[in-house]
């Protein structure tokens, strides 16, 4: 009987989770019937904890958000300029590169929430149970102590969270510029992993 095991837990896009939807992980030793639960989120206008699901709409990052694209907008408008010779078209055409981009990786605090078994409040729509070694389980743990730091809402996502965990217990996941729950789910089944339509333990 295996031991260790790490399972996805995925939240699929919807009208309710304002069409992104979430990704995290649950980290189980099974001798022990022990499992914690790990999610990475952005801080909201009150400090606390936000899930992928709810983030962007949050003031803080509604108001971060709004204020990369006006200056990337800006930028995009002055380097297409410049580069034209005052080209309108081009400068515009510059201007609304500049908004996407800034749409797209506006950051904030990133965090890494953890609960013990059944403090759970977010089990996922879908779960992936996948058997590891005790090998992984440790190197996972301490992949999992050190990572932190900026939140992005389409790449230093939850889901990219999810993904650098699967890396450190020896699953291969592709690079890709955005990360999104169904691209991971997609990933996960692509390598016969079976999902299962229930919340871990």
């Amino acid at each position: 009987m295996d031991m260790y095991e790490l399972t996805v837990r995925v939240t699929e896009p919807s009208a309710e989770n304002a069409y992104i939807g979430h990704a995290g992980v649950t980290l189980s030793d099974l001798s022990k019937n022990d499992h914690s639960h790990y999610d990475f989120g952005s801080i909201n206008a009150g400090g606390k904890y936000s899930e992928c699901s709810s983030a962007f709409r949050r003031v803080a990052q509604g108001v971060s958000t709004m204020g990369c694209i006006v200056g990337y907008a800006a930028m995009g408008f002055y380097t297409g300029a410049m580069a034209s010779g005052f080209d309108a078209k081009i400068a515009f055409a510059g201007g609304i590169v500049g908004m996407a981009y800034a749409a797209m990786n506006s950051t904030s605090k990133g965090v890494i929430a953890k609960c013990k078994n059944d403090e759970l409040k977010n089990g996922g729509d879908i779960s992936y149970k996948i058997p590891i070694s005790e090998e992984d389980y440790n190197r996972v743990e301490q992949a999992i102590d050190k990572k932190g730091g900026v939140y992005t809402l389409g790449i230093s996502n939850c889901v990219g969270f999810t993904k650098d965990i699967l890396r450190e217990a020896g699953i291969k996941m592709p690079r890709q510029m955005f990360n999104h729950p169904k691209r991971l789910m997609n990933n996960l089944e692509s390598r016969s992993i079976i999902p299962v339509i229930s919340s871990p333990t």
